[in-house]
């Protein structure tokens, strides 16, 4: 009896060492990563300690060998430094994430960038860290750092997040990423505007505002759990350009893109993307003849509606409107779901007087990218030009109300809502327009009324509802449609 109890005793002794060696060993073997596990390993964790100093104690008061109990008051001793340990990196992450959740929004006039995690991972927030650091050292070396906001946030999921969290906090650029499996780490930069802060509502510059926007992705694989360099080269000097074109110097993001292209060995669809955007800075430059060759090449690569759009705002820029009228609607042909090219379009058909065709397209991008500040502003120059000032006004109003961080787009269409109140235009003689009709974009279609219909029976017809009819056709009265009216028809509704 006397030797099961001494067996048990040393048993009992050796879990109470044992748990706290382990846990130093793993912060000696791992460092912050331990420290940054996810919260139920560190509950774990610490109520696998708090056992092992239950233990020491029960040992080190008990009557005994005077060696066990000393043995164990030691035991205890460290159970309770390692416990205390844990407390504070647990304190430590929840502290951490509250002050992301609850950081306050970039301030105006400044460029705001957030760096997400790819997973709440131990290895992805070491390298959200590490992303972070070089993005900062980057801007400190640029003398960047005083126009822009750096800051952390929690993992993102998907592109619609990117850009509702960067609405949120205010924020430009925000760079995310996702694993996909053991093998591959994809990484993203969306780009909510990055143009200047005072912008005018001018249709080149709205375009090219326009062209800064979307999602850049890269693709990373590892090889023997090391990332391949293609992601890290790219993200930070990526992001390093985008945020030097969103405060006006040019010739830094040119330099960036440049760099990236020098360097070789991307994807064709990447090099394709760089090219592109290498051509909108040379816009931004007022150098279209050489945005032309960028654009050119970007097509040559692979031909891509980005290209397409850039070689379009390029012949604006040229005023040869009748190759720009056909460089976007390639770009629509190969992307119907790019706002931009509608907005083409229609600037294309203002200025041969088709404005009831022009009106249609800056709809049509609207009613694709409803979120999007620049669509609004177009439309209210068409509506300028046919004198309806409550159009416009309204127009001008939406877009300040989804320019999202681009402050200097709110309070350029706001200073225009007031100014053509004050100042009403004189409405401009309208084309009559071709028989050709404009191209109907796959996310909406026409609809011819006829007699005997409603509403209601159309909607029910398309499996859409009368709301959605009657607000992106902008009716004034749901009841009056008239025989030989066209209507477009949304995208079939996900409402029941």
């Amino acid at each position: 009896m006397q030797a099961r109890t001494r067996v048990l005793i040393l048993a009992l002794l050796f879990l109470a060492i044992y748990g706290p060696l382990v846990y130093l060993a793993g912060v000696l073997a791992r460092g912050s990563l331990l420290q940054k596990a996810p919260y139920l390993r560190l509950a774990i964790i610490h109520a696998a300690l708090a056992v092992c100093a239950g233990v020491a104690a029960y040992l080190a008061f008990r009557r005994g060998s005077a060696s066990v109990r000393i043995a164990a008051g030691l035991a205890l001793i460290l159970n309770m430094g390692a416990v205390v340990g844990v407390s504070s990196a647990w304190t430590t992450n929840v502290s951490q994430a509250e002050q992301q959740l609850l950081s306050p929004a970039v301030e105006s006039g400044r460029v705001g960038i957030l760096v997400a995690p790819a997973s709440h991972a131990p290895s992805a927030l070491v390298s959200a860290e590490a992303l972070e650091a070089r993005i900062e050292r980057m801007l400190v070396e640029q003398g960047l750092d005083a126009y822009v906001v750096l800051r952390r946030v929690p993992p993102i999921s998907s592109e619609a997040q990117a850009r509702r969290v960067g609405r949120v906090k205010s924020a430009h650029i925000v760079v995310w990423g996702e694993e996909c499996g053991a093998a591959t780490l994809v990484s993203h930069i969306t780009v909510l505007g990055a143009a200047e802060t005072d912008i005018a509502i001018e249709p080149l510059r709205l375009m090219l505002f326009m062209a800064t926007q979307g999602t850049i992705t890269t693709e990373s694989n590892r090889v023997d759990g090391e990332q391949v360099l293609l992601g890290e080269r790219m993200t930070g000097p990526l992001t390093l350009g985008m945020a030097s074109l969103a405060v006006g110097r040019y010739k830094g993001a040119g330099e960036r893109i440049y760099g990236l292209i020098a360097g070789g060995a991307l994807p064709d669809a990447t090099l394709a993307l760089l090219h592109s955007y290498l051509g909108t800075v040379l816009l931004f430059m007022d150098r279209p003849d050489l945005a032309l060759e960028e654009y050119a090449r970007s097509n040559a690569i692979l031909p891509n509606a980005r290209a397409w759009t850039g070689i379009g705002n390029a012949r604006l820029a040229l005023r040869d409107w009748s190759a720009a009228l056909r460089a976007y609607q390639e770009a629509h042909n190969l992307d119907p779901y790019d706002p931009a090219p509608y907005g083409g379009l229609g600037i294309v058909y203002a200025r041969r007087y088709e404005v009831s065709r022009a009106i249609a397209s800056h709809r049509q991008a609207i009613a694709v990218a409803p979120d999007e500040g620049a669509p609004y502003a177009l439309l209210g120059l068409a509506y300028e030009l046919t004198g309806n000032i409550d159009a416009a006004r309204e127009a001008y109003i939406l877009c300040a109300n989804n320019t999202g961080p681009n402050a200097g787009l709110a309070i350029a269409a706001l200073d225009r809502a007031q100014y053509i109140v004050r100042y009403p235009p004189t409405p401009v003689p309208t084309a009559t327009p071709p028989p050709t009709p404009t191209p109907v974009p796959i996310p909406t279609s026409l609809y011819r009324v006829e007699r005997g219909d409603t509403l209601q029976a159309i909607a029910i017809k398309f499996g859409v509802t009368v709301e959605e009819i009657v607000a992106l056709n902008e009716l004034k009265n749901a009841s009056m449609i008239v025989i030989g009216q066209e209507l477009m028809i949304p995208r079939k509704s996900t409402r029941r």
